[in-house]
């Protein structure tokens, strides 16, 4: 395939805008993989993704809550000792 998109040759020429707005960035550790560095952001819907090692989820702040909340015995307060 070519840098282009198919076999034969073709050029794109539909791109698409990146409309994300990244909130946090896990700091780069040098090694060239920062597209794959632990990442949350908001898409133009509103929705919050969290983006692991190039696998992203994103959902309506409400629907993280709920997971949260889900996972949790009890509601949570973070601590310098969940930061790790």
């Amino acid at each position: 395939m070519s840098q282009h998109g198919s076999d034969k040759g073709t050029e794109m020429t539909d791109t698409a805008e990146n409309t994300d707005r990244e909130l946090w960035r896990e700091p780069s550790d040098g090694i060239g993989l920062e597209a794959y560095a632990p990442s949350v952001f908001v898409n133009e819907c509103g929705g919050v993704g969290i983006n692991v090692g190039g696998m992203v989820y994103v959902m309506p702040l409400r629907k993280w809550h709920a997971l949260a909340v889900a996972a949790s015995p009890r509601p949570h307060t973070l601590t310098n000792e969940d930061r790790g």
